[in-house]
């Protein structure tokens, strides 16, 4: 879920008690600045998000594949001893 700008300002707004409108251009400035940097860091966070599922995904897939050479593995002993 993307949080918009306004939702944003008037969040930040609520906890300082005070509205968008009555705040000087300097606060106005610093509000939208750090919501570019929020989107941001989230962005980075969803991309960090889907490379551990990768990650995941492909450890599974390692382990199923180990698993496998296992079980062959053994086969081949048995049919070697026997």
């Amino acid at each position: 879920m993307m949080i918009t700008l306004e939702d944003y300002r008037t969040t930040l707004c609520g906890k300082v008690f005070i509205s968008y409108g009555d705040m000087s251009q300097v606060e106005k400035e610093l509000i939208d600045t750090s919501y570019k940097i929020f989107k941001d860091r989230l962005a980075d966070l969803s991309a960090a998000e889907d490379r551990v599922k990768s990650l995941e995904t492909q450890l599974k897939n390692a382990k199923e594949l180990n698993k496998d050479l296992l079980k062959e593995n053994q086969e081949l002993k048995k049919k070697k001893e026997g």
